[in-house]
């Protein structure tokens, strides 16, 4: 298991509270079999520019651990799901 940073902007209809929205995280994480060990939540914000139609987003920073195979599969399962907006998944260390 590798340490990764994983940030993304979700959209406004992904949750009614950052509880629902972290877990829809959680839930992406599951499929890929690796596990939150932090969280930064910034929350709802105005975005620079529109992003897919959308003037608003959800920011959200995890840490997590996640086996480095399961890597590619993450990164097609978030460009997958319409309710991410972009995301960045970053190797820590």
């Amino acid at each position: 298991m590798r340490t990764y940073e994983f940030a993304l902007i979700l959209t406004q209809e992904a949750g009614k509270d950052d509880n629902q929205k972290k877990s829809h995280v959680e839930e992406l994480l599951l499929k890929v079999k690796g596990k939150i060990t932090d969280t930064k939540i910034l929350g709802l914000k105005d975005l620079v520019y529109p992003i897919k139609k959308q003037a608003r987003g959800w920011y959200g920073f995890f840490t997590i651990e996640l086996p480095e195979e399961a890597v590619k599969k993450l990164d097609t399962l978030a460009k997958q799901d319409e309710k991410i907006l972009r995301y960045l998944l970053v190797r820590e260390g």
